[in-house]
């Protein structure tokens, strides 16, 4: 079983917090942007999206899989207080789903 875990120290640094995302990002199984930039940046490139899947609604795809199989999930971004009520929100719809940060 593959496990992965991660320890992060805080800088004010913007070249070490960039260095931290992309260091969480890298070791995590799945990533997952949702915004509409994302889209257009393709778009310019040439490259068509078969198929647009909100970030809202896969997300709760997500959490009723992790939910079911016992899997975690983490919450990144966004400040304290942000984090704690996506948490409240989601573990009253999702109540057995794992929060692990």
């Amino acid at each position: 079983m593959n496990t992965k875990q991660f320890d992060a120290l805080y800088n004010e640094s913007v070249e070490m917090r960039i260095k931290l995302f992309k260091n969480i990002l890298k070791n995590s199984s799945m990533n997952i942007v949702d915004s509409v930039g994302i889209e257009i940046g393709l778009f310019l490139k040439g490259i068509k999206l078969k198929q647009r899947i909100p970030g809202v609604d896969f997300a709760r795809k997500i959490m009723n899989w992790a939910e079911e199989e016992g899997k975690t999930i983490y919450l990144l971004g966004g400040s304290y207080e942000t984090v704690v009520n996506a948490e409240r929100n989601i573990k009253s719809t999702f109540t057995k789903i794992k929060i692990v940060g």
